[in-house]
């Protein structure tokens, strides 16, 4: 009898650890390998993360608890799990509320916006950011502002607001200095200087994005996924200009442990590499990686990428003498990159293939066939530019409706404002004009002279007649001018005159065309020193957090005129903000 008894039991007991979640034996473990790990792309913690809820979600700490949600809504988005993203971040955003917690919310909020990111929203992205960064502000949490920091530049370098990304950037190192202890998220130095290069290359300015993106390899770990990542995105930027022989040394150094960005990620890597093999006259070790390339779109019906990938395997063929079969695939890519580019109006690869066609039968001797060619890529390439100059000015159109969407939203909250102060003046105002005047009266009684001295000739009160006889004399006396015009959209640059005639000589001047401009005019200023004063106030500017306000520079001519002048310091502004690149750049 206890014999069967003791079987029950044992049975009893079996079924139960089979229905019944598994207890954690041993204390809570530690989140910070994880969080670390996430930080450099590991997205296989995802593994670990469900692991850890089976065995400890139910057992541990509140904070554990929301540590956990934020890491694995980390992992979701690298992931591009929507879904997934959505719950963590409901789920951890109602236990910070019972919590009590203000600081979590704002690192979902975060992680949110970098999903949107990934899903081109990038308006979206940015307004989250801006959010965040403001209540960061108040909370003063350095890491949490050094990673909001981080994630607006590179969506403010996506939508060509690239200057206020590289002062992102410099806040997001500013502030990444001053983290002495994560509990939430890790800070990643190597991604932000990695951001700092992509942010110069997107500048044009090759070298310091070569600097900026060295400075990432050295710091981040060599094994983890994101020197993977940083590895292969250089190699694509060196592959952009040319630099072909540094870019394959930079593939031949990739580590064996990729990050997993889904299904397309390992398509898009081994198209990126079938193109530079062919670039390096590899032609044979180019055709497996575009056909798998190919294989990997073809699943997904991504059209594009798919017909990339059968042009570059078409013009490998060509190279090795198989051209019947290399132009027919050339040809097919070219007829459906065609179809859907035309919906999209991006036509940079297409023009690129009939550019390559039309060089090779050049090479071959055969005019006609090239001469054919270049018409195609000249008709193709015009489209492309055509409607790249659309996209631009659709950007500028965009932006000047933002800015008068903010200027109509503080004319509306200072009208209420203004309103009731003027109804508070109207209970003194009477009285006060009648004192002022009795006042007055005495003043003019007791003090005007009795003698009147031939009054000192004044400058004129209007900013364009100052301006007007500026550049007289600058012409008249042979003397270089130069000017500085410094723009704040969000608040009076009155505020910032004293900081602008900061150093300035007795002949310099500061002219206020408007309540958000002023007008630096330097009196026989060298270039040298246009240079070292638009530098100097722009440190300045970021140094007193004002990073917000935009400077151009330019000399006075002897034909300029006040409107000349002030076109062309409006069109720097504007350059300032758009990306000159000719050609469509990807894989960073």
């Amino acid at each position: 009898m206890v014999t069967l008894l003791r079987a029950s039991l044992g049975l009893m007991l079996l079924w139960l650890s089979s229905t019944l979640p598994v207890l954690a034996n041993g204390p809570i473990p530690s989140l910070d390998s994880v969080d670390l790990a996430i930080s450099n792309m590991d997205t296989s913690q995802g593994d670990v993360l469900d692991d850890y809820w089976s065995k400890h979600y139910a057992q541990a700490p509140p904070d554990w608890q929301m540590r956990w949600h934020l890491l694995r809504c980390e992992v979701a988005h690298m992931e591009s799990d929507g879904a997934e993203v959505q719950r963590q971040v409901s789920e951890g955003k109602a236990l910070a509320a019972r919590a009590g917690n203000t600081v979590i919310p704002l690192y979902l909020s975060l992680c949110e916006s970098r999903y949107q990111y990934s899903q081109l929203n990038l308006e979206v992205a940015l307004a989250m950011q801006d959010d965040v960064i403001n209540q960061a502000i108040e909370q003063n949490d350095p890491a949490l502002l050094a990673l909001a920091y981080t994630d607006r530049a590179i969506a403010r370098s996506d939508s060509s607001y690239v200057a206020r990304a590289i002062d992102d950037l410099t806040l997001a190192l500013r502030q990444a200095e001053l983290v002495k202890h994560a509990p939430w998220q890790s800070v990643s130095l190597p991604q932000i200087y990695f951001v700092f290069g992509r942010t110069f290359y997107y500048l044009e300015n090759y070298v310091r994005a070569d600097e900026s993106i060295k400075q990432a390899i050295q710091l981040v770990d060599p094994d983890t996924p994101l020197a993977w990542f940083i590895r292969f995105n250089y190699a694509n930027v060196l592959s952009s200009q040319e630099r072909l022989q540094e870019a394959q040394h930079q593939l031949d150094r990739l580590n064996d442990n990729p990050p997993h960005f889904g299904k397309f990620y390992r398509g898009y890597v081994e198209l990126f590499r079938a193109e530079l093999l062919l670039q390096l006259n590899r032609p044979q070790e180019a055709i497996p990686l575009a056909r798998r390339a190919a294989m990997d779109f073809a699943r997904v019906d991504l059209t594009a990428p798919y017909a990339k990938a059968l042009i570059i395997e078409g013009q490998s063929n060509v190279m090795l003498g198989d051209r019947e079969q290399g132009w027919a695939k050339i040809e097919q890519a070219q007829t459906l990159l065609a179809e859907v580019e035309e919906n999209q109006g991006d036509w940079g690869y297409l023009a690129k293939s009939w550019r390559w066609a039309a060089r090779y039968h050049h090479q071959q001797g055969n005019d006609t066939d090239a001469y054919l060619a270049m018409e195609q890529y000249a008709k193709v390439y015009t489209r492309f530019l055509e409607k790249q100059q659309a996209d631009q000015l659709a950007q500028q159109q965009q932006k000047l409706s933002q800015e008068v969407d903010r200027h109509r939203q503080r004319l509306a909250s200072s009208s209420e404002a203004q309103f009731q102060l003027e109804q508070s003046l109207l209970m003194w105002r009477g009285s006060t004009v009648v004192l002022g005047l009795i006042v007055m009266g005495v003043f003019i009684w007791r003090f005007w002279p009795v003698t009147h001295n031939k009054a000192a000739e004044t400058p004129p009160e209007d900013w364009r007649e100052h301006l007007v006889q500026l550049m007289n004399l600058s012409r008249q006396n042979e003397r270089p001018l130069s000017v500085i015009l410094a723009r704040d959209a969000d608040h009076p640059i009155s505020r910032l005159v004293a900081q602008l005639e900061r150093d300035l000589r007795p002949s310099d001047r500061v002219l206020q065309p408007d309540h958000h401009t002023a007008l630096l005019l330097l009196d026989q200023a060298t270039e040298g020193e246009l240079a070292w004063r638009l530098a100097s106030l722009t440190d300045l500017m970021r140094n007193s957090g004002r990073t917000d306000v935009m400077l151009a520079k330019a000399r006075v001519h002897g034909f300029d005129d006040p409107e000349s002048l002030l076109s062309r310091l409006e069109y720097e502004l504007i350059s300032q903000s758009i990306p000159s690149r000719s050609d469509p750049q990807g894989g960073v």
